[in-house]
């Protein structure tokens, strides 16, 4: 009887020492959450950056390119060529290299609901969310510029003001490719534009970007 006695005894604080704790774990999740989830975002944030910056070869552009197909290497290769062509050698290594960044996502099904492939496209929204965040491009290629503006309220108008919030007036924001360059291999028109930033360092970040942007624009 006593050694029955001693094992429910056992039992029981063995139960009072696991429910207290769960109840640790749990009163330290619900205070440290934003902590753990902010610092596992960092960690995406920095594994992103490191492979997005091997992607190419020490480029000295990026340009974002936001379209629901993916584009044929012909149109890839007509877009950055024109656009090293009139770029500068950012990095003294003798040559000027424009890399495009495809974000490949549907994003008029992604708002309303409708992606026939919400896993892909949900993941490649994160990529383009990354890029805006960390200014990895500024010149934005895009054959949904009306829907990208909506989605991303970040875009330049053309005399390089800021847009109001919620402004829609995408026209104003984007031009025709064609209207200062080469025609390339769509299936769609293609559009281009310069996204804009929030603060000082963003500016620095873009500034190249800003000029190649304007040196674009000059010619047109």
């Amino acid at each position: 009887m006593e050694q029955r006695g001693e094992m429910m005894s056992h039992e029981t604080q063995s139960r009072r020492t696991g429910g207290a704790l769960g109840k640790k774990l749990s009163n330290w999740w619900y205070y440290s959450r934003r902590y753990v989830l902010g610092g596992a975002l960092v960690l995406v944030v920095l594994a992103y950056i490191g492979l997005t910056d091997h992607s190419a070869e020490d480029p000295d552009y990026s340009v974002l390119y936001v379209s629901a197909g993916e584009p044929s290497e012909t149109l890839a290769e007509g877009v950055t060529s024109q656009l090293e062509s009139r770029g500068k050698d950012l990095n003294g290594d003798g040559e000027v290299v424009v890399a495009l960044h495809r974000c490949i996502v549907d994003l008029q099904a992604v708002m309303n609901g409708t992606s026939q492939n919400p896993q892909k496209d949900q993941g490649n929204l994160l990529s383009l969310e990354m890029d805006l965040s960390v200014c990895q491009s500024g010149i934005v290629i895009t054959d949904a510029p009306e829907i990208l503006q909506r989605h991303s309220g970040l875009m330049l108008y053309l005399d390089g003001t800021f847009p109001e919030e919620g402004a829609s007036d995408w026209e104003n924001m984007f031009l025709p490719w064609t209207d200062i360059l080469e025609p390339v291999p769509a299936e769609a028109p293609l559009y281009i534009g310069m996204r804009g930033w929030w603060t000082e360092d963003q500016a620095l970040e873009l500034q190249e970007d800003l000029r190649l942007w304007q040196a674009l624009l000059n010619q047109s």
